[in-house]
């Protein structure tokens, strides 16, 4: 429990705001007064759905740290992709990152009372856990709420694809072969309008940022004879 004064605010609205939302927030978060030693917490969540974010933060933070302000802030957002570009982008050198990964063992059988093949079979997403007992709702829920809401709207909004509907089937294709190793060239002959290895080893690095599936490297005694070598893709997902 943060001991000071917290400000927290939501961007998660019908009309996204706009980056003036921010410096508001800001504002108020100076205007309270420090309490335990700890100065005030700003908390601003779904920060990646305001149009240049990353720069209206940059401008804010450093501003505090010339005035020797002890104000604490904490971005949230739900997509991991916009989210690292904004950091990257604006943010260099200016924060620490958390990642919030899917729960784990413990977390999912002390708060749902899971065995661990319960938690091995379903996967550690705490939003799907009410309804695991009707699998058809459950499996609509990860492919709407989580899935669908990445390919068709985080991995768009970020990168030109070109083929939207081969990145699509690459995915399902990966799900197919869970924890599997399957080599670009058995994509490839199991992949309509593919193309070349290239863009596969591309749209799975698009698909690896935003923690849908991995791509692993090939296996070499040396690095000279590993460059140039292509990349398997062994699929990092819940079912589907």
């Amino acid at each position: 429990m943060w001991p000071g004064e917290v400000v927290r605010e939501s961007a998660d609205l019908p009309r996204p705001p706009g980056p003036e939302w921010i410096e508001t927030h800001w504002q108020r978060a100076r205007g309270l007064r420090h309490s335990s030693g700890s100065g005030p917490l700003l908390i601003l969540d779904e920060v990646q759905k305001i149009d240049r974010w990353g720069e209206v933060v940059k401008a804010e933070w450093d501003a505090d740290r010339a005035a020797s302000r002890n104000l604490r802030v904490l971005l949230l957002g739900s997509s991991a992709l916009l989210l690292g570009h904004g950091t990257s982008e604006s943010l260099a050198g200016r924060f620490f990152l958390h990642r919030c990964t899917h729960w784990t063992y413990p977390e999912c059988r002390d708060a749902f009372g899971w065995t661990l093949d319960q938690w091995i079979y379903f996967g550690g997403y705490p939003g799907a856990a009410p309804v695991i007992d009707d699998e058809d709702t459950w499996r609509a829920y990860i492919v709407d709420s989580l899935i669908e809401t990445v390919l068709g709207r985080d991995v768009v909004a970020m990168h030109r694809i070109t083929k939207p509907t081969l990145l699509r089937h690459l995915f399902a294709l990966a799900t197919a072969f869970p924890a599997q190793v399957l080599s670009y060239n058995k994509m490839l002959g199991q992949l309509q309008d593919a193309g070349n290895t290239t863009t596969l080893s591309q749209y799975v690095r698009l698909l690896e940022g935003a923690f849908l599936l991995s791509g692993l490297e090939r296996f070499s005694s040396g690095k000279a004879r590993s460059r140039g070598t292509s990349r398997s893709s062994s699929c990092g997902t819940t079912r589907s």
